[in-house]
C-alpha cells in the first residue's frame, strides 16, 4: 500500500491469477484477495476511530458547556 492506494501486483500477469485457466485455485489470487480484504478492513477501521473521536469530542464539548452552565447558576 502507497500513499493509501492498493498495488495490484498479482493482476499484471492472467497466467498465474485467480482467473487463469490452468489454475483456478493459485496462491497468487488468495494472496491478492487477502491483501485486498486486509486494507478493506483497515479502510473501516480508519473510519470507524475517526467517527467515533469526532463524537467523543462533540459528547466532550457539550458536557463543557453544561458544567459552564451549571456553574454560571
Amino acid at each position: 500500500m502507497r500513499n493509501g492506494k492498493t498495488i495490484c501486483s498479482a493482476q499484471a500477469d492472467n497466467t498465474n491469477g485467480p482467473f487463469s485457466k490452468r489454475s483456478r485455485d493459485s496462491s497468487n489470487g488468495i494472496k491478492f484477495t487477502c491483501n485486498h480484504t486486509i486494507s478493506f478492513c483497515i479502510s473501516f477501521l480508519r473510519i470507524g476511530i475517526q467517527a467515533s473521536l469526532q463524537i467523543v469530542t462533540k459528547l466532550d464539548y457539550f458536557f463543557n458547556g453544561c458544567y459552564l452552565e451549571i456553574e454560571k447558576a
